[in-house]
């Protein structure tokens, strides 16, 4: 059986560069033979950093995108670079892209605009999309329902209710659980 890291943050400044290799023998260790590694997160610089990391280790790969805390930042020039980036084939998801309404870090009506606007591109690209939904799930289906028909949906982040989680499956996404899940009130 072949494990795959489906969303690391390798590129975070959390870890040196120095790091990475004694990361990749622990995961080799577990079993683990694969890390996709998200791009998104720490604004624009975050996905150029994934994608040079995945081009150094052939057991990377990665993912662009803008997350939804940094909607308010995306130009069209922004939007236009990670396009670029996103046709390398180390690239290999659109994320973590989606709608955040707990923190709401960006306004509601800009991380809709870019979410929306990423699931374009996404099925542009014929690549599947990674999606961070928290405490903002009816709207994020939505958008989903009336864009990603037949299409590959991660719901990365995924807070909401047994029944959203129903219409999800029904779209044909996948979901996993963040840290989340072990907070008290989850």
């Amino acid at each position: 059986m072949t494990l795959i890291d489906s969303h690391c943050h390798l590129s975070f400044k959390d870890y040196a560069e120095s790091d990475i290799p004694a990361i990749l023998q622990r995961a080799v260790s577990a079993g683990v033979s694969l890390l996709i590694n998200v791009g998104a997160g720490e604004g624009y610089e975050g996905n150029e950093q994934a994608l040079a990391l995945a081009k150094k280790h052939p057991q990377i790969y990665c993912t662009v995108g803008i997350h939804p805390h940094d909607a308010k930042i995306v130009t069209p020039e922004i939007f236009k670079k990670i396009e670029s980036l996103a046709q390398n084939p180390k690239v290999v998801a659109i994320g973590e892209i989606g709608l955040d309404f707990y923190y709401e870090h960006s306004p509601r009506d800009a991380q809709e605009k870019v979410f929306a606007r990423f699931i374009d591109l996404a099925l542009k690209l014929k690549k599947p999309a990674m999606i961070h939904d928290r405490g903002a799930g009816e709207r994020c289906y939505e958008i989903l329902r009336d864009k990603m028909i037949n299409s590959s949906v991660m719901i990365h982040c995924f807070t909401g209710s047994m029944d959203l989680a129903k219409k999800y499956l029904d779209l044909g996404c996948f979901i996993s659980f963040t840290g989340i899940i072990t907070f008290k009130k989850s």
